[in-house]
């Protein structure tokens, strides 16, 4: 039963990402990792401090199996991450409802989101079940397990290094007998990573100026303001909470006599969610896939819920709510979303109240199938949103819904294919493009025009209270000093504008931008 549930939720998985993949690197994150394929050292942001290790060990192991673009390399990844962490909860917490939690984790917008934007984001959640499902075997003082959760949480960390901070209470209170496994683990990515990247001072001070970088534009602690931190803080319950609602009208259906079901323990969900949310809303939470580490025991706790809620469901009932909300669901699709979502959405709905009518003598699928309905709807009503932008009293929670949503994965990824396109309509041998504030990721523009020069301007370096410099990129490398022929023609990008091709006299002004640019 567990492989049949674990090919359809990997079928839904697949249904849901690979037909919306773009084909660009989306971030200027995934251009860094991309980078590290060839050469890893976080000096040269290859990839980004603190660096990911293990990640870019799976790049590369990908490339030696001949996929050659570092885009199809993200997809792959992003794929198996998804459907990796879904098998995980699925046979990690079989006691907890984790099908079902499963289930609400395949189909969560922040995870729907990050399976077509950061195939490195989505291992957020694949560790986390993980490293939570050895700890509570440990937990449970289960033979060898000690062990085990150190080395999934030790190598899980090399995945994602701020997984071994947020983890910490819940495998130190579980297995903190084998530390030393634990430390073995570490090791075996965190000295090559140090070697690589300068030795421990270098990393260090990298790392440090880069989260301080960072956290200034989110975090109060590290100098932003009020409201600005304030925004964050209604950001983060949203990515978190955004599912909720699909399954908290089964909670009361879910409510029974302690004694006929096994006790919650929410010491061990506590010390699961609470460091990582501490930390997201303290350090640092910028995108919505940062989340993921507390999605995915969100969504198992409501894979609880509705585990609980199905065996009280009424069989009678069932047919008669299905068709109500099936015709909910057609009402809220035709009204405001695009036809190609209505066009499969709306008959996979009627499908699967087909086939529990069909199946009513099985109560369980009955009950389970109306129970996860509406997460269903929920979740395509906020990822297929459209316009969720908006001014008023609920405008951080309207702008936290459309950063999840598939309209920002396709502004984005448009807003870049007509920079690069116009670039490359431009652009003159010999030429060189110049980067002040652009939409468009200068990092990214140095990937995509490997030979050309990029020219950085008002770029502030990885250090506090940096003043604004100028730099010339040529693909991951800095160049210095600026070797600029006199002649050479300027494809100029700033702000929003689309690029325009200025010429290079020795002082100029372009584009309208109000100020000289001396060489």
């Amino acid at each position: 039963m567990k492989w049949l549930w674990l090919a359809a939720l990997t079928a839904a998985v697949i249904a849901t990402r690979v037909p919306y993949f773009q084909q660009q690197l989306f971030s200027y994150d995934d251009v860094n990792l991309a980078y590290a394929v060839g050469e890893l050292d976080v000096r040269q942001s290859q990839p980004h401090p603190p660096g990911y290790p293990l990640f870019v060990m799976e790049m590369r192991v990908l490339k030696l199996l001949r996929v050659k673009r570092a885009e199809s390399m993200l997809q792959i990844l992003a794929v198996a991450g998804s459907v990796g962490a879904v098998a995980v909860m699925i046979w990690g917490f079989p006691q907890w409802g984790g099908a079902w939690g499963a289930a609400l984790l395949a189909i969560h917008p922040v995870f729907w989101y990050a399976g077509l934007t950061s195939a490195l984001r989505v291992q957020l959640a694949l560790v986390s079940v993980a490293v939570a499902a050895a700890c509570w075997r440990a937990w449970e003082q289960r033979p060898g397990w000690d062990v085990r959760s150190a080395w999934i949480f030790g190598l899980g960390a090399g995945i994602r290094p701020e997984l071994g901070l947020v983890l910490l209470p819940l495998w130190w209170w579980t297995s903190r007998r084998a530390w030393k496994h634990w430390l073995a683990a570490v090791a075996l990515w965190l000295v090559p990573l140090l070697w690589a990247s300068g030795g421990p001072i270098a990393y260090v001070r990298y790392t440090w100026h880069y989260l301080q970088d960072q956290s200034r534009l989110t975090s109060g602690l590290f100098g932003a303001d009020t409201l600005t931190w304030s925004r964050i803080g209604v950001w983060l319950l949203v990515w978190i909470l955004c599912g909720v609602p699909g399954w908290a009208l089964a909670w009361p259906l879910s409510w029974r006599p302690a004694a006929s079901f096994p006790e919650i323990p929410w010491r061990f969900l506590a010390l699961w969610t609470l460091p990582g949310v501490a930390f997201a809303f303290l350090v640092h939470v910028a995108d919505p896939g940062q989340t993921l580490a507390v999605v995915a025991p969100v969504c198992l706790i409501g894979g609880m819920i509705l585990d609980r809620a199905r065996a009280r469901l009424a069989p009678q009932a069932v047919p008669l709510s299905i068709a109500c909300l099936t015709g909910v669901a057609i009402a809220l699709l035709l009204r405001d979303y695009p036809i190609f979502v209505t066009a499969w959405a709306v008959p996979a709905v009627a499908l699967l109240a087909g086939v529990l009518i069909w199946l009513q003598p099985n109560s369980r699928w009955l009950a389970g199938g109306l129970t996860l309905a509406p997460a269903v709807i929920v979740s395509l009503l906020i990822f297929w949103g459209r316009g969720w932008y908006t001014q008023g009293p609920l405008e951080n929670v309207a702008s936290a819904l459309a950063a999840t949503s598939f309209e920002q994965v396709k502004q984005t990824t448009d807003i870049d294919d007509r920079t690069i396109r116009e670039v490359r309509a431009l652009l003159q041998p010999g030429g060189t493009i110049a980067w002040e504030r652009g939409i468009t990721s200068w990092r990214k523009l140095t990937y995509y025009f490997g030979g050309t020069p990029v020219l950085v301007l008002d770029r502030k370096t990885l250090a506090p209270d940096a003043p604004s410099i100028r730099t010339l990129w040529l693909g991951p490398r800095q160049q210095t000093p600026v070797p600029l022929s006199p002649d050479a023609p300027i494809v100029w990008i700033r702000g929003p504008h689309s690029a325009q091709r200025c010429p290079q006299p020795e002082q100029f002004v372009c584009a309208g931008t109000g100020r000289e640019i001396a060489w």
